[in-house]
C-alpha cells in the first residue's frame, strides 16, 4: 500500500493536521508521525508551540481535555495516558 494516500486521508479528515508521515514499508505494521498546526512567528516562519483554533478545538473535542499548546497535547498522550485522541486518530487511517 502507497502511503501518500493515508498521509492525504488523514490531513483531509483530520483538519488539525499539519503533516502526516506513514512507514511501514517492511515492517509488521504501520506507523504515522502527526504534526499538528501551530500558530508561525510571522518573521521567520517557525512553528510556535501554540495550536492554532482548529487544532485546539479538535483535540479538546476528541480528547475530552483542555489544551492550548503542543506541550499540554504531549502531556495528555504521555503522562495522562489520554487514549481518546490516538484512538480518533487510528479510525481515520
Amino acid at each position: 500500500m502507497a502511503p501518500v494516500p493515508l498521509e492525504d486521508k488523514l490531513k483531509s479528515e483530520i483538519p488539525a493536521v499539519s503533516q502526516a508521515v506513514v512507514l511501514g514499508d517492511k515492517l509488521k505494521f504501520l506507523s504515522v508521525l502527526l504534526t499538528l498546526k501551530t500558530e508561525v512567528d510571522l518573521n521567520t516562519q517557525e512553528p510556535l508551540d501554540k495550536l492554532v483554533r482548529v487544532s485546539k478545538d479538535w483535540v479538546e473535542r476528541n480528547g475530552d481535555c483542555t489544551v492550548s499548546t503542543i506541550q499540554d497535547v504531549l502531556k495528555e498522550l504521555n503522562e495522562k495516558k489520554n487514549e481518546k485522541v490516538k484512538f480518533d486518530i487510528a479510525k481515520h487511517m
